[in-house]
């Protein structure tokens, strides 16, 4: 897939694993009639396919060099994979709880952040009741019902 705009160029590359996942992500930009490599993202994923990472890579003349990666935890809290955790390869860190609100459904409940420099908070989320749809149909609101 190729975007672009203003003489910037994203280039989006797949890889089949299992599914599809995008590898790596380049964005250039137009100097006269070449296009310059301004960043790379290397995109790194877990054995279930979920998104684990992103680095974003600089050339220095030889060979593509990382800076520190952002990297995504997922947690189980019961019969699914959910983000749990975001780190940005600096210290800090965001993590998710999650309420089950139904069979498949889930929702965030609270977030710790962690900014890695002394500093924390955390945020509490109440919500009304779930509302339900399926296709063709209204939202349904209380709980879900399963068939």
């Amino acid at each position: 897939m190729r975007s672009g705009h203003q003489g910037y160029h994203v280039i989006v590359d797949y890889v089949q694993r299992g599914n599809k996942q995008i590898q790596p992500v380049y964005v250039r930009v137009a100097t006269g009639k070449t296009h310059e490599l301004l960043r790379r993202y290397a995109l790194d994923y877990n054995a279930q396919y979920d998104l684990a990472g992103v680095r974003e890579e600089v050339w220095n003349g030889g060979a593509y060099v990382s800076l520190p990666a952002m990297q995504f935890g997922y947690g189980r809290p019961s019969d699914r994979w959910l983000l749990s955790e975001v780190s940005n390869g600096y210290g800090g860190r965001q993590r998710f709880s999650y309420e089950r609100i139904g069979p498949i459904s889930y929702r965030v409940i609270q977030l710790d952040i962690d900014t890695g420099l002394g500093w924390a908070s955390q945020t509490q989320y109440a919500y009304g009741e779930p509302c339900y749809n399926r296709a063709g149909s209204g939202c349904r609101c209380g709980p879900a019902r399963t068939r």
